[in-house]
């Protein structure tokens, strides 16, 4: 960059030689023109003034000194007079020893005189007219001839008289000639100006070029909270500013896409959240908290319509700074105002003053909330809920807010439609099943209700031991379907009032394979097949089908076998009394490692101890 101050500093050194050069052709034309005006003027005519003059270089000697005035540059080679005669208007070339002596003109005067081109005669007649005019030619530092010509006719002269200066313009290289050591000392000047004005250039755009650099290398490893700050007007500011303005863009862009991407994720979420959610409330749950973790500076509610209390839930509630709620209470529906639920049923902006906002809301609203968005939920074109999100800022909602929860709540309700759907079935069936294990019961008149209250003991005892929602809804039905087997009993087996035989027992115990059997066409249920199949198996060996022992027993099925065994023992049958709460607690206590699972029977007698299992509490 320095090596390109100095050719610069030597480029304007040549353009200033040449402007310079051009501005003393034109102050020599000046300073002769005002000197001969002067000197006429004095004298009254031109005639007069060359009264007494032998020649042209007297006349020049009139003047003073041009090199005085700084024109030594040019170099005047020759100055002539020229004369237009009054009489007929003709050019001629003037001598000043005839005109001083009044002779009539030399022949060689005569055909000078004729030799005046009529190119010639045109600058003669400017100069008459204007005063002067020149020919100073194109100039770009070369050696070169010029030309001018001045007016100096007095108010006394009869005829008009121009004066002809010809000369060569002192080109670059006869400067260099002339004046070597001063062109040296020159050039050493203007090289180490151009150094340090260089220097000081390079190091004033450079600096903040290098800045520039730093900082966008920065930005472009991610780092989106750098800023091109450089105040003013120059192109290196402008450049900062540009970048500035676009790594503001990008920085916007960048978080739009991520917000994009956070807003799939969360979509995709909900879709797995419908595969393994157990229940609406759970399910609904889990998607507001995946809305909430989107826009964790806005408060968020979600409420849900529950059609048998006839009233809304509120299931999920999130404030600023505070911890989720989920199931906070019901609003019946009669609290409702009618105009109130226009605000519910249809997608609204809001302010928080706005009439439109239904009181049951009013109480939820994080303090400090500015703005309201309402998104209604809709499950086959039926109005199940809303989705309410606050804001705290001036501005309220974006547009690319409003759009992004709308698309969220949309997955709120396929999801809940999904749900719903899967209720639905799960209704249906449980309907069935309870209806079969009715029809298994009914098939002797000593079981009846024996499934339903194995059913609620081994409910009991899954909730002790923590089981997960799933595997608990496997367990009661499982429970409830323990003896789906008997259907392939004969009632005269069955409901015979005295002690089986060998070969009626041995009928009894085939009930458990037949039982999984035909649960068996239901698929992905293992955990219910197993509790039906192994649910006579027992602790220490000897039970039935395949006689397992300890933690080979599924643990539903061990939990099954106890709360099965304790409704067998209780009831009363026709060839014995059911045990009393005493009886009941030395069978357990003698069988605790051989029919059951000691941990479970543990449970159980803690449990029978609490009342929270009662003797004969549990029959309808």
């Amino acid at each position: 960059m320095i090596l390109s101050f100095i050719l610069y500093g030597l480029l304007i050194s040549y353009f200033a030689f040449i402007l310079t050069s051009f501005g003393q052709s034109r102050k020599m034309i000046d300073f002769y023109r005002h000197e001969f005006e002067r000197l006429v003027d004095r004298e009254g005519s031109f005639r007069q003034l060359i009264q007494g003059t032998e020649s042209v270089a007297d006349l020049i000697g009139m003047v003073p000194s041009f090199a005085e005035q700084g024109l030594a540059e040019q170099s005047l080679v020759e100055v002539q007079i020229y004369r237009r005669r009054a009489t007929d208007g003709s050019w001629d070339l003037y001598a000043l020893p005839w005109a001083a002596s009044g002779d009539a003109a030399p022949e060689q005067l005569k055909a000078e005189a004729r030799l005046v081109e009529d190119e010639f005669v045109s600058k003669l007649e400017r100069a008459a007219a204007e005063g002067h005019s020149h020919q100073l030619g194109l100039f770009l530092g070369n050696s070169a001839e010029f030309s001018f010509f001045i007016n100096v006719s007095g108010e006394s002269d009869q005829d008009e008289f121009v004066l002809h200066f010809s000369g060569n313009r002192r080109g670059l290289r006869m400067l260099m000639e002339d004046s070597l050591n001063e062109l040296f000392l020159f050039s050493l000047t203007i090289i180490l100006v151009s150094l340090v004005v260089g220097f000081i250039f390079t190091r004033k755009i450079t600096r903040p070029l290098n800045w520039l650099a730093r900082e966008a290398q920065a930005a472009a490893e991610g780092e989106r909270e750098i800023r091109f700050n450089l105040e003013g007007r120059d192109s290196v500011a402008r450049l900062g500013q540009a970048l500035d303005k676009m790594n503001r863009e990008i920085g916007y862009q960048i978080a739009r896409i991520q917000r994009q991407a956070d807003t799939l994720e969360t979509m995709n979420a909900i879709d797995k959240a419908v595969l393994s959610s157990v229940s609406r409330k759970d399910l609904l749950n889990r998607v507001s908290g995946f809305v909430a973790s989107l826009y964790p500076e806005n408060g968020l509610l979600l409420y849900l319509k529950r059609d048998e209390k006839e009233s809304f839930e509120i299931l999920y509630e999130n404030r600023p700074a505070h911890v989720a709620h989920q199931g906070r209470h019901l609003i019946p529906y009669n609290v409702i105002a009618e105009h109130h639920r226009g605000f519910m049923e249809e997608s609204a902006v809001v302010r928080i003053d706005d009439e439109s906002i239904p009181e049951f809301l009013t109480g939820e609203i994080p303090a400090g909330t500015t703005w309201l968005l309402s998104l209604p939920i809709y499950v086959a074109d039926e109005f199940y809920g809303g989705l309410v999100v606050s804001s705290d800022l001036e501005e309220g909602f974006t547009e690319e807010e409003i759009d992004v929860l709308a698309k969220l709540n949309d997955q709120v309700g396929v999801a809940l439609q999904s749900l719903l759907a899967v209720e639905q079935r799960e209704s249906l069936l449980y309907g069935s099943l309870r209806a079969l294990s009715a029809s298994i019961d009914a098939k002797s008149r000593w079981t009846a209700g024996h499934s339903s209250r194995v059913q609620r003991v081994a409910e009991i005892l899954g909730a002790e031991v923590r089981l997960l929602s799933q595997e608990q809804d496997s367990l009661s039905v499982a429970a409830l379907l323990h003896d789906i087997g008997k259907l392939g009993i004969p009632e005269s087996v069955l409901d015979k009032p005295g002690r089986l035989t060998e070969e009626e027992y041995a009928q009894i115990k085939t009930h458990p394979r037949q039982g999984a059997d035909i649960f068996g066409h239901i698929p992905e249920n293992p955990d219910v097949l197993d509790g039906i199949l192994y649910h006579h198996e027992q602790w220490a060996g000897g039970g039935y089908p395949e006689g397992r022992i300890g933690e080979d027993i599924p643990f539903q099925a061990r939990i099954i076998c106890v709360a099965d065994v304790y409704d067998a023992i209780t009831d009363d049958r026709p060839y014995r009394k059911g045990m009393s709460r005493d009886e009941v607690i030395d069978f357990f206590q003698r069988q605790r490692g051989i029919m059951f699972d000691p941990r479970l029977t543990d449970l159980f007698l803690e449990l029978f101890h609490a009342g929270k299992i009662e003797l004969g509490g549990q029959r309808e």
